[in-house]
């Protein structure tokens, strides 16, 4: 195989099921990636084998991810709902030897060529240490419910006009945040990953990229926030659309879009 043109970038795809449609979207990155950059199935399951995972993969247990001696915020042993940062950080922890790492979620789906948009999102995120979507503050969405979550550990005051809020099917983390994020988990910062992971960065000064208004149109609402994936219209589509879960969320979309996804069925129609 010929030198990969990223090779200080990983790809973590993040899953936790093994159907069809989840392997079929995670091959899709496997075949478009080879010549750009590293894609890792990274699944969270128990009671599973290694050897049921596809190639390349990185199993995590409940107990890899909520290792006591690492961190509980605040005891809680469920990824969902808030948790999520934990396995990402236990991700690039066990996959060293990278610079950045760019984490997407099983049911963030590439509309267009991934190979070209997973470069774009690196050459667009090259300079900042953070990178996510509808990243906002307390005045921007005063009454958003995951405000409240947030705890400074003891002795820490932090004023809530620091307080960052954000949306992470599709991220970008630098190993330098990812260090300076599992410090301050550390120390005791609690929340849900939407706030704590943007406010910590913000806090350590980390340059926060928001891929909902860059011009490259990675991300938009409501199109990377739709419950309704058969109320989606072929125009203005972003990059990614989520969250699809199945090929029955797959095949409702319009057919325009369904010819720009790489594993649909109707991509050579």
């Amino acid at each position: 195989m010929s030198a990969q043109a990223y090779p200080d970038v990983c790809v973590i795809f993040d899953a936790y099921r093994l159907d069809q449609f989840t392997l079929a979207h995670f091959e899709a990155y496997v075949a478009a990636l080879e010549e750009l950059c590293r894609v890792v199935f990274v699944f969270h399951g128990n009671n599973i084998s290694l050897d049921a995972l596809p190639t390349p993969s990185l199993l995590l247990t409940d107990d890899e991810i909520f290792d006591k001696n690492k961190c509980l915020k605040g005891g809680n042993r469920k990824l969902i709902p808030g948790n999520c940062d934990l396995k990402t950080l236990v991700a690039i922890e066990k996959l060293p030897g990278y610079k950045k790492y760019i984490s997407i979620e099983f049911d963030a789906i590439c509309v267009g060529n991934i190979k070209e948009t997973i470069k774009e999102l690196i050459l667009a995120s090259s300079d900042f240490d953070l990178a996510g979507s509808y990243i906002g503050t307390v005045h921007d969405a005063p009454d958003w419910m995951w405000w409240s979550s947030i705890l400074p550990p003891d002795g820490v005051t932090v004023n809530k006009q620091d307080y960052r809020k954000s949306f992470l099917p599709v991220g970008v983390y630098s190993y330098r945040f990812a260090r300076l994020y599992r410090e301050a988990l550390s120390s005791g910062w609690v929340g849900h990953q939407e706030v704590l992971v943007p406010t910590i960065a913000l806090i350590n000064r980390c340059s926060i990229l928001d891929l909902s208004v860059h011009s490259r149109r990675f991300t938009r609402f409501p199109q990377f926030q739709a419950k309704w994936p058969e109320q989606l219209t072929a125009e203005a589509v972003p990059a990614f659309i989520h969250p699809i879960k199945d090929n029955d969320q797959l095949d409702k979309l319009p057919l325009e879009i369904r010819k720009r996804i790489a594993f649909s069925a109707e991509k050579n129609v």
